[in-house]
């Protein structure tokens, strides 16, 4: 055994000493409670200049949750009131919900376009990978191009007999 095996050995016993003292001793978690009692701590201490209290943190849900109610109670009172906007407002909640499914057909259709050039872009790229393969896309491309040639003559001779 060499010196440098010899080093590697301690090192990986060390190692798998330490690891054992670790995994005895468990993962630190603090004290249950920890949290509510530092975030009371924090909010009965007193503010150092220029900051400002913290919030209640219902405060923001129950503001937005009001004020979205209200928003639909004055619509419902315009609505009620005049049978214009109330057309006029389901004529712009049938456009919307046209365009999103417009927008959700149009990904759809550019998802199957993707997915079928990717289907593509592996058959080539397995094609050119194998020696098979490349042997079978030789003679594809020998093909294409013989049978172009002979397009092109049977064209020209067509012009020229006219």
């Amino acid at each position: 055994m060499t010196e440098h095996e010899w080093d590697q050995l301690k090192d990986r016993e060390l190692d798998d000493r330490l690891g054992a003292l670790f995994r005895r001793a468990g993962a630190p978690a603090p004290l249950a409670g920890f949290t509510s009692r530092t975030m009371k701590a924090v909010r009965r201490a007193p503010l150092p200049a220029g900051r400002r209290a913290l919030r209640h943190p219902l405060v923001a849900p129950i503001s937005w949750t009001v004020l979205i109610a209200a928003t639909a109670a004055a619509l419902a009172a315009v609505v009620a009131a005049h049978p214009a906007v109330a057309t006029f407002f389901a004529s712009v909640l049938v456009g919307a919900v046209r365009a999103g499914l417009w927008v959700l057909h149009s990904v759809t259709v550019v998802f199957a376009w993707a997915d079928f050039l990717r289907v593509i872009g592996r058959a080539v790229a397995v094609g050119i990978a194998t020696r098979q393969g490349s042997f079978g896309m030789i003679v594809i491309v020998a093909t294409a191009a013989l049978s172009l040639s002979a397009l092109r003559r049977l064209l020209d001779l067509d012009v020229r007999t006219q």
